[in-house]
């Protein structure tokens, strides 16, 4: 198994226990993804686009959180 394999594999078990941490876990684990992000696809049209194929994999759940999450960044600006 290779390691892309078995992160793809892992994702989602670590974001739930990264879910029952603490704040500061939490934020690493959103901190890292944006950084991930910007490095890989460092021109917007890219991340725009990656960022649209992965919503569209979304659950209800995780996109409530995310609208939940954009309205609180919202909020503390």
């Amino acid at each position: 198994m290779s390691v892309t394999t078995a992160i793809d594999r892992m994702a989602e078990p670590i974001g739930f226990d990264i879910a029952q941490g603490t704040d500061e876990t939490q934020a690493a684990l959103l901190n890292g993804l944006a950084r991930g992000f910007k490095h890989a696809m460092p021109q917007g049209a890219a991340r725009e686009m990656q960022i649209c194929y992965l919503t569209a994999l979304l659950t209800s759940e995780a996109r409530q959180f995310l609208v939940d999450l954009v309205a609180m960044c919202e909020a503390e600006s």
